[in-house]
């Protein structure tokens, strides 16, 4: 999912950006989530029984498709890109799609058991998503999602830079500074002017602070280059605000507190 539908290909009206509008674009992506020896290809560890799944920024339906789920399981995913969204009831025909971003999901509370979001947070104000994502899932869902590193907005801005495409690599030093300041101050900011669009690279340390701020626990990050993978898991049972900054999960006073799974 790409915020308000910007094109993140390299011929439409934001040819900065790496991304949906163009069948092409959506058509290599699932050849990614299909190809399991391809560097960039990466899937929710969905448990067998998760019948409730939604799929935030699911373009053309590529992660449904790839996952193989169980003809019983109710799958929904949005994304504003029409294109994708047009693609996906071929792609996987069983997904129930809906033109929406990840800051404004159309779902009742707790409806979900997972929220998977493959490189769609990027592109979205991450604590709004977060705290979408947080509303929609059941007590004890979690979320699987995967963002990008510095090194990825780098390895772009060097890329644009040496292929002269001057207003492309000008894109960049302002993700590259939004991201920078998502990391210092836990917010990033829009392009001026250009219908609500938003970039950020991510860290580690401050997507731990963001989740933990959210609600999460069970946070669980593992570095894959230039991006990294999330799990985390809306607790049970709800957490007072001390336990959710410290990431401690609620356990019944007869329980024993069992160990931090957390790293």
């Amino acid at each position: 999912m790409r915020n308000h539908g910007a094109n993140r290909g390299n011929g439409g009206p934001l040819p900065w950006r790496h991304g949906s509008g163009s069948p092409g674009y959506h058509l290599r992506e699932l050849r990614i989530a299909l190809d399991e020896t391809s560097p960039a290809h990466s899937l929710p560890p969905l448990r067998d029984s998760a019948a409730k799944i939604l799929d935030v920024g699911c373009g053309a339906g590529q992660t449904v498709s790839a996952l193989g789920l169980d003809p019983a399981a109710q799958a929904c995913g949005v994304d504003p890109d029409p294109v994708a969204l047009r693609l996906a009831t071929d792609v996987a025909p069983g997904l129930r799609v809906s033109a929406a971003i990840g800051e404004a999901l159309p779902f009742s509370d707790g409806h979900f058991e997972w929220v998977v979001s493959r490189v769609c947070l990027p592109y979205t104000d991450i604590p709004k998503s977060l705290a979408e994502i947080y509303r929609v899932l059941a007590p004890g869902g979690r979320v699987w999602m995967t963002l990008h590193s510095a090194s990825f907005t780098l390895r772009c801005l060097l890329q644009n830079a040496t292929r002269g495409r001057l207003l492309a690599a000008l894109f960049r030093l302002y993700v590259l500074a939004n991201g920078t300041m998502l990391h210092l101050f836990g917010f990033a900011v829009r392009v001026p002017f250009s219908n609500g669009l938003i970039e950020s690279f991510q860290t580690v340390g401050r997507m731990r602070k963001l989740l933990r701020g959210a609600g999460f626990t069970d946070l669980v990050l593992q570095n894959r280059g230039h991006h990294f993978t999330v799990t985390a898991k809306r607790p049970s049972a709800r957490l007072t605000e001390g336990q959710a900054l410290k990431g401690v999960p609620v356990v019944s006073r007869r329980t024993p507190a069992p160990p931090l799974s957390e790293r």
